[in-house]
């Protein structure tokens, strides 16, 4: 899998956030609470929809309770391109989720929960074995 971009809006220290990643290898540096974990926690809801911590712990400090967390994931696998965009709404936090390859939207096929089970059969990893090989706490 080779990551492209990801953004982020609303999301733990993060209001609103592009970050792009370059060809090869990337290495996050940077003070402790910087938010280096928070990407990775970023990259992690994108793919599987979960979140480690309470709902309430999501949402950045500057968001209304009006406003949505946004984090979306665009990558590649296979000679294909995914884009992942999860949405989490109102007070409760609604999950809401789209996936689109080769830019064809594919969310009016697939629920939030369905998305999570295609990107794990076509990223053969689940979200367990995923956090523990690519994130070290």
């Amino acid at each position: 899998m080779k990551i492209n971009k990801l953004k982020i809006k609303n999301f733990k220290q993060y209001k609103d956030c592009t970050i792009s990643f370059p060809e090869g290898l990337t290495g996050l540096i940077g003070k402790n609470g910087a938010g280096k974990s928070t990407i990775f926690e970023a990259i992690y809801l994108a793919l599987y929809g979960k979140y480690k911590y309470n709902k309430d712990k999501m949402r950045n400090d500057n968001a209304k309770s009006n406003e949505p967390i946004e984090v979306e994931l665009s990558f590649e696998e296979n000679n294909n391109s995914y884009r992942i965009k999860r949405k989490y709404t109102g007070i409760n936090l609604t999950p809401n989720a789209e996936l689109f390859i080769n830019d064809e939207e594919n969310a009016s096929i697939f629920g939030a929960n369905e998305i999570t089970k295609k990107i794990t059969r076509f990223l053969k990893i689940n979200s367990k074995k995923f956090k523990n090989s690519f994130f070290s706490e």
